[in-house]
């Protein structure tokens, strides 16, 4: 009875053994032919999704590898590029600055950091890259335009002003939105002289306009000209209606001037805008200053 109780053991213990043995191989074939698990194959697997169009996927294999150590520009790049083609563009600029961390100064990742900031108004990532692209031997100028939009999105005026006066001056405007801009901001620096030539320049070139006539009102304001300003709002009131724009701009003019009439015109014209501006806190302070001096 023991030699056969020790035989039936042998036999179960070469079975089961014989099961872990294809147990082993099952796993070890899986691994070749299922998912892949080494960081190089969850690279090359990642890519292949991201040009497969299939994204989520891409995003697996390459989060995968990332996890396990990889701070390859490849993995990184196309892992913030996989979330931007989903349009989950904060996470795409999350990887995208790592891989800036981990190869700064590239074109490559930069360009692309400068697209989604931009899209974002992640104005300072923006500029980041600008600074890499000088750095990388763009002119300077070649930037104007773009670093005076960030600057504008910024209410930076007096940056704004710098980069559009340089375009202006070194290589000539050819938008007139570009001279209305560069006009409009030049007023509220108090370059008043800059301001009409610059304006002076665009109705030459392009002709008058109603929008130059709206600049030019404005400019009149800050240069504290505000019969000029408030003729020519009337003007254009009649001709293109009462839009907000020149509804705003002609309070302002009634509101700085001593008659007591217009100061009431004024704040007519405020509470009718009250309920449609952005900033109704600060119409509302306005409004309060001027019926205290109308009384």
């Amino acid at each position: 009875m023991r030699r056969r109780a020790v035989v039936f053991l042998t036999t179960v213990s070469i079975a089961l053994v014989a099961s872990m043995a294809l147990m082993a191989s099952v796993a070890v074939i899986a691994g070749c032919s299922g998912e892949p698990t080494s960081v190089d194959g969850l690279k090359k697997a990642g890519i292949q999704a991201y040009l497969d169009n299939d994204f989520p996927k891409a995003r697996k294999y390459l989060r995968e590898a990332i996890d396990k150590g990889s701070s390859d520009k490849q993995v990184l790049m196309f892992t913030g590029m996989a979330y931007k083609r989903d349009y989950m563009l904060d996470s795409a600029l999350i990887f995208l600055k790592r891989a800036d961390l981990r190869y700064p100064d590239d074109r490559e990742i930069n360009q692309e950091i400068y697209n989604i900031a931009t899209d974002l108004g992640e104005w300072e990532y923006a500029k980041q890259a600008i600074r890499t692209f000088i750095r990388l031997g763009d002119p300077e100028a070649h930037w104007y335009k773009q670093l005076a939009m960030i600057y504008s999105n910024q209410g930076s005026y007096s940056n704004t002003y710098y980069y559009l006066r340089k375009m202006w001056l070194e290589t000539g405007l050819d938008d007139p939105a570009q001279f209305d801009q560069l006009a409009s901001t030049a007023a509220q620096m108090d370059s008043f002289a800059v301001a009409n030539t610059v304006l002076d320049s665009a109705v030459t070139r392009f002709g008058d306009n109603d929008q130059f006539a709206l600049t030019r009102a404005k400019i009149l304001f800050h240069e504290k000209k505000l019969d000029q300003a408030e003729k020519i709002l009337r003007g254009l009131a009649e001709k293109m209606g009462n839009t907000n724009d020149i509804r705003l701009n002609l309070a302002n003019t009634l509101a700085n001037q001593k008659s007591k009439a217009k100061k009431q015109e004024a704040i007519d014209i405020y509470r009718e805008l009250r309920s449609q501006a952005p900033d109704s806190n600060h119409i509302d302070s306005v409004i309060t200053l001027l019926e205290e001096e109308v009384k």
